[in-house]
Formats: C-alpha cells, sequence, structure tokens
C-alpha cells in the first residue's frame, strides 16, 4: 500500500486528534498477558518495506481506538527521507506493513513523522487495522530509568541472512551504562546489549514490562575517533533532472546513496562496521514531549528482586494474576474486593489493616498492586492518585485523625450528604472521581499511617 501525498497531508489534522487522545491509554496493561515475558512478545511488531531494499525494522503497540492500532517506532524504518529536504520529506514510492506476533501483515493506514527535521529525535508513529484484539504495551518513565537497571531489547533482528518477513522475533537482555546528553537524534539512552540491523524502532522494556526506550542507534568502528559507517538505510537525494535519450523532454529520479554519520550506526539497512557492543534507544519521555503529555509517575524502576514480591516477601506479578484478571475485564468491584484480600495476605492481617500489618506491607507489592491499578484505569486509580489527593489536601501531614480522614474521604466522593457510602452504593466505573478506588480494603483514620506508608515507598 503506497502513502500517497493527499494522505500524508491528512496526517496532521488526523493525528493531533489522536496523539491528544491515545496518551492518555499508553499505559495500558494487555488484557491477554499474563506474564512480562508475554507482554513484551505480543506487543513488539515487524516491520517490513517495499520498494528500499531494507531488511526492515521493528515497533510496539501502543495504543488500540476502535479496530485502528497504533505503533511506535524508529522515523528511519518507516521514513525513506529524501536527503536535503527540510522539514523531512519521506519519499512516497516506499510501502510499508506490520506484522504482529500471530504472523499477520497489515498494511500501514497512517504515518506521523515526529522528527520534522534532520536533528530531532528519531521517531513516529504508525497505524494499521484490525479486526484481531492485539494487547497494548505499558509505557514507563525513562526519568527513573538508573545506571545499571536492567532492560529487554525485544525485535526482529535481520540475523542468519533472514530479512523481511523471514526474521524471528528475538529478545535480548541487558543494562544501561550510561547517559549520552549529545547523543544523534535523541539517542541519549545507552546500554550493553546484543543486537543487529532490525532491531531499529524496537521497544526497550524495563523490569516491569514497560516501554522505556525506543532501539535505533549501535556503536561502531572503535578507534580513538570511533567514527563510523550507518547501517545503512540511506537518505534519498533531492530529484535530479535528466534527459531521457530519444526526447528533448526531462524527467526527474530518486537515487539512493548512503550517508555517513559520525556517531554510531542504525539497526536498518546492511553495514560492514565492526559494532562495540554498545547500543542507544531513544527515551520514552522525548516520545511524551512530542506529544505535550506528562510522563506516569509514582512507578520507580527498582531492581527485579525488589518488585516481585510474594505473599509476603518476593516472586513475581503472577501474586496478582487474579486482580489483573477482573481489572483488564473492568471488573472494578471483584477488583476492589481481591484487592483488599491481598492486602490481607501479604500483610499477614486477620480482619482489616491495622498500624502494625500497614508496617508489614513491602513496597514491592505495593508498587505491583498500584501499577495494576493505574494501567488499567488510565490512571484514575490507584495509590498514586490517593496520595496525591492527601497531598492536595494536607501536604507531607500524615496524621490518623477522623478530621482528616472525613475530608480526605468526602473529597474522593466516598461521603454523601455526611454518610459513608456502603460498597453497593458505591460507583464501579470510571467516571467515578480520580482516586476513588481500590477503597474495601482499608476504613478510617488509618488511612494516615498507610498514605505515610506509600510515601516512604515512593509511590506518589
Amino acid at each position: 500500500m503506497n502513502l500517497p501525498n493527499q494522505i500524508l497531508k491528512n496526517n496532521s489534522s488526523i493525528f493531533s486528534v489522536m496523539v491528544s487522545i491515545f496518551v492518555f491509554l499508553v499505559t495500558s496493561i494487555p488484557a491477554q498477558a499474563g506474564k512480562i515475558e508475554d507482554t513484551i512478545e505480543q506487543t513488539t511488531v515487524q516491520i517490513n518495506s517495499l520498494g528500499n531494499g531494507s531488511p526492515g525494522g521493528s515497533g510496539v503497540i501502543i495504543d488500540k481506538r476502535g479496530k485502528i492500532y497504533t505503533v511506535l517506532t524508529a522515523n528511519h524504518v518507516v521514513c525513506e527521507a529524501i536527503e536535503g529536504r527540510k522539514p523531512v520529506t519521506c519519499a512516497t514510492d516506499v510501502t510499508y506493513t506490520i506484522r504482529t506476533h500471530n504472523g499477520k501483515d497489515y498494511p500501514i493506514k497512517d504515518r506521523q513523522i515526529l522528527q520534522k527535521n534532520p536533528k530531532d529525535p528519531d521517531l513516529a508513529i504508525v497505524t494499521f487495522e484490525a479486526q484481531e484484539n492485539y494487547p497494548i504495551a505499558p509505557l514507563g518513565n525513562s526519568d527513573d530509568v538508573k545506571r545499571l537497571a536492567e532492560i529487554t531489547i525485544a525485535g526482529f533482528p535481520s540475523i542468519f541472512r533472514n530479512k523481511g518477513k523471514d526474521r524471528t522475533y528475538t529478545v535480548t537482555p541487558g543494562k544501561v551504562v550510561t547517559f549520552n546528553d549529545k547523543g544523534v537524534n535523541g539517542y541519549s539512552l545507552v546500554y550493553n546489549a546484543t543486537t543487529f540491523i532490525g532491531n531499529s524502532g524496537g521497544p526497550v522494556f524495563d523490569s516491569y514490562g514497560r516501554v522505556v526506550g525506543i532501539h535505533g542507534l549501535a556503536d561502531a568502528g572503535g578507534g580513538d575517533d570511533n567514527t563510523s559507517q550507518p547501517e545503512t538505510r540511506g537518505k534519498r537525494k533531492l530529484p535530479i533532472p535528466v534527459t531521457n535519450p530519444g526526447t528533448e523532454q526531462q524527467r526527474t529520479r530518486e537515487k539512493v546513496t548512503p550517508t555517513k554519520q559520525k556517531t554510531g550506526q542504525q539497526e536498518t539497512g546492511t553495514s560492514t562496521e565492526q559494532k562495540t557492543g554498545f547500543n542507544a534507544a531513544i527515551p520514552i519521555n522525548i516520545f511524551y514531549s512530542l506529544t505535550g503529555r506528562k510522563p506516569p509517575t509514582g512507578l520507580p524502576i527498582l531492581p527485579k528482586k525488589e518488585v516481585v514480591a510474594t505473599r509476603g516477601n518476593t516472586v513475581d506479578f503472577s501474586f496478582a494474576a487474579k486482580l489483573e484478571k477482573l481489572l483488564s475485564k473492568g471488573d472494578w468491584k471483584g477488583a476492589d474486593e481481591e484487592t483488599k484480600s491481598l492486602m490481607l495476605e501479604i500483610s499477614q492481617a486477620s480482619g482489616s489493616l491495622n498500624d502494625k500489618a500497614i508496617s508489614r506491607l513491602s513496597c514491592g507489592n505495593l508498587i505491583a498492586i498500584n501499577q495494576l491499578w493505574q494501567n488499567q484505569s488510565q490512571g484514575r486509580f490507584g495509590f498514586s492518585a490517593q496520595t496525591q489527593k492527601w497531598k492536595s489536601l494536607f501536604g507531607n501531614k500524615f496524621e490518623p485523625n477522623n478530621e482528616n480522614f472525613d475530608n480526605f474521604a468526602n473529597d474522593l466522593g466516598w461521603l454523601y450528604r455526611g454518610r459513608y457510602l456502603s460498597k453497593d452504593q458505591l460507583k464501579y466505573s470510571l467516571d467515578a472521581p480520580k482516586g476513588y478506588f481500590p477503597r474495601a480494603f482499608l476504613d478510617g483514620p488509618v488511612w494516615g499511617n498507610f498514605i505515610a506508608r506509600l510515601d516512604s515507598c515512593n509511590i506518589k
């Protein structure tokens, strides 16, 4: 499917609406994925092209609106840029398709180039239409990523001479090693991981399974000057007038030539440069800034062993599998009751949470439960929203008294005409006030102590 000029001209109006909507949803966790590994595989897509000789790239599904899915990728994966054009202009004789984890191919419907000028961040979003139900990758906050944080790079590298649709899904682990503030085209998140041509545009996940970057640049060349050649998606030169023998008429042609780049090599195309093993991604927060949104808060990136917590100490998100399932179905009442059961179990409390039980709640468990609520409610529900509400009323004062709790409950909508609503009177809907759920697990002034516990876990 070609992307004619008419479609490209309409993209600004189409995507100005879409971007303002879908960034509210980018932290959604997929309903089908019970494990982080499943989420990573099912949301990572293969991007193929026809007309430019590229072996292809990768991308990640970040939104769904009806039958329309949105994929975030590197701009050079879906745009054959014509050299010398400002703003960045894509050749119109190249077609692109998306292949999902189940092997189905879809033509790209629309494209928005976020890289307006050659030095801008190398990002783009494209859409495809499908009847199938595909999961959505949750997005994280790259400002919280620290050196030595464990990350996972997913994509479709062109290894063992496999190109295009013959490429297989590949996932490799790595660790963040540094932050290169002078990184070309926004590639400032640096890590050591095995990647290759075809990985460009693929997601970089943190240990929670959230996207914290878009991969696309490999350090190559070695030596003291560390120069390298692109791997190479070539840029198109401006149309060159040529005389057609036999006629005196002129026509134009677009010639593909490799371009030089001294700061790394993009991982689509071909390359003879030797890689150093260091790679770079564009931090996801750059995507937020380009689309006018703020990154999610209250989800710090911790070593995996601290997040994966069992009923009591440490395991993984499977301890809340039932809660995740209920939330994914929009069963807010069931999820509220399951949260209560989980909180009692992991705090080793019998009937209700008291000060002692609250002190036994591990930060790992609280972070996990909060993330599940946040992701499935578009940020409306969860401990972060409740902490923000409390602090908007009382600042950093956590006194557990009746007056504070009454004001807190009234602001959240738990009070009606001076009476507390019973669980059957609560509004089990996304239309409920921000911070409305979870509710059943705790009652009374002890909420002050619980908010203090959340604050100590950096859940904000």
